[in-house]
């Protein structure tokens, strides 16, 4: 008589508690998860939500902004591409103010709101709910690391909003930003020689 210890279920739940470490920590693509030999059914299972396509993060993990940046990244690098976070999304993970907002308006909800993520101009665009993508030409001294991902440095974020925000909130970053680096004021400056987009609303802000 067969042992029912010895069925695909039980043998499903032991491959469930081998789930090699390094998948537990943080997000994961799929074909990663394979690799290691964690098959699909427990992919699938409870102990992982699948936030896009052939990605996965462990259910035991608090959501947070850094989190779904992880899991957007890599979801975005299948393609080929490693996204540089950038706009409203680059503001919170820099730790940047917030734009202003109306009395009593709720604050904006950084696991709800929209990711916005930088790409090259000749790089397809990701097809990803709740990503908004921007192509944009990025020097080197405009991209940073910050906890393990790509942010457009404090003073291109900044740039990039010209077109976005209220004056008001634009000289909110701005001293922000000089108050950062020693040469931050020169580092506007030449943000605002490059901006095509914004430029009479970001020159007002850097006059005051």
């Amino acid at each position: 008589m067969d042992n029912p210890s010895d069925g695909p279920e039980s043998r499903e739940a032991g491959t469930v508690r081998e789930v090699p470490p390094e998948l537990m920590r943080g997000p994961f693509t799929v074909a990663r998860a394979r690799e290691l030999g964690v098959t699909r059914t427990v992919l699938a299972g409870a102990r992982f939500r699948a936030p896009w396509p052939g990605v996965r993060v462990p259910a035991h993990l608090p959501d947070s902004l850094r989190l779904r940046c992880a899991a957007a990244e890599l979801a975005i690098a299948r393609e080929g591409r490693r996204p540089v976070f950038a706009g409203p999304t680059a503001v919170l993970l820099s730790r940047l103010p917030t734009p202003l907002r109306p009395i009593g308006a709720p604050a904006p909800d950084p696991l709800t709101e929209p990711l916005h993520v930088a790409l090259p101009p000749d790089a397809p665009r990701p097809r990803l709910d709740g990503v908004i993508a921007h192509r944009l030409s990025l020097g080197p001294d405009e991209i940073r690391p910050l906890d393990g991902l790509l942010v457009t440095s404090p003073e291109r974020t900044w740039r990039d909003l010209g077109a976005e925000l209220d004056v008001i909130d634009l000289v909110a970053l701005a001293d922000a930003v000089r108050a950062r680096t020693p040469d931050g004021a020169a580092r506007l400056r030449a943000q605002l020689a490059g901006a095509r987009r914004g430029q009479v609303r970001l020159s007002r802000a850097l006059g005051l």
